[in-house]
């Protein structure tokens, strides 16, 4: 398994589009009561990104990252892990079978 150091990047810098969005769509409720609590003071777990020495692929985390936005954030905490494209995919796809809804951390 590839092994991951957390850091905080910059929100812009994340690549979203290069298909490891396994899910059809982003689904606005979930995104808005992540927003609304993470207002709240709520902490979630960080994303998880694939680092390819240019871009960052989320894997991990594609409402908590659009509730950041939602909340005009302009970071994010990631666990970062050196990768490829092919790499990303593949962890997409692992995120999307073990995903649940999550309640954060403080709650």
């Amino acid at each position: 398994m590839l092994k991951g150091t957390t850091k905080v990047l910059n929100i812009q810098t994340i690549c979203i589009d290069a298909g490891t969005q396994v899910r059809s769509a982003i689904d606005e409720q979930v995104v808005m009561d992540y927003a609304e609590s993470m207002n709240d003071g709520a902490v979630f777990p960080a994303i998880e990104v694939v680092f390819d020495g240019v871009e960052n692929y989320l894997t991990d985390g594609f409402h908590r990252y659009h509730a950041h936005l939602k909340n005009g954030k302009a970071s994010i905490e990631a666990i970062v892990i050196n990768g490829t494209l092919r790499d990303a995919k593949l962890l997409s796809y692992r995120a999307d079978r073990k995903s649940t809804r999550l309640n954060s951390q403080s709650q």
